[in-house]
């Protein structure tokens, strides 16, 4: 009798602990897929944290304003299998991003986009280029053509369909 029930404790915490990540992991029905914007600013922070990258930017208004941004990546694993680390960017970098940012107008976005200063393309990857995919098929003849033209060659260039939905090239 006290085996079983030994057994079926170290069978619960076993479950337990291997559900933790579901629990973890969130949706991204928060973001307006909508409405994509793009914004430039510093780096601030670079964060590769379980679920998902964190960056904070710096973005200066028309007014000299600086507001501090929250941009949302993809998860760790999509990261990683497309070569970021957390060297990837840092502090005091200028970055452009594009992304969907919050229904209730927070300066929080999700990133689908993301250009260093010098002009190099960052490849982003995971479920964020099938929602970049799902807003260019909805949304793209609403941009502008150069606009649509770049971010359809953004995602053209970084885009894998056999990569599980999203991945890296």
């Amino acid at each position: 009798m006290r085996n079983k029930l030994v057994t079926g404790l170290w069978a619960t915490i076993g479950l337990l602990i291997a559900s933790g990540p579901l629990f973890a992991h969130h949706s991204d029905t928060w973001a307006d897929h909508t409405r994509l914007m793009t914004i430039t600013g510093t780096v601030t922070k670079h964060d590769l944290i379980n679920p998902h990258q964190v960056i904070l930017l710096a973005v200066k208004d028309d007014q000299g304003k600086v507001t501090q941004w929250k941009l949302l990546g993809s998860n760790l694993m999509a990261m990683r299998q497309a070569a970021w680390t957390k060297d990837t960017l840092q502090a005091g970098e200028q970055v452009t991003v594009s992304g969907f940012p919050s229904r209730d107008g927070r300066p929080v976005m999700t990133c689908v986009r993301m250009v260093r200063a010098n002009g190099e393309e960052l490849p982003l990857t995971g479920h964020l280029n099938v929602t970049l995919k799902n807003f260019l098929e909805k949304h793209g003849k609403e941009l502008p053509p150069a606009e649509y033209k770049v971010l359809k060659a953004f995602f053209d260039k970084f885009y894998d369909p056999s990569a599980g939905g999203g991945g890296a090239r």
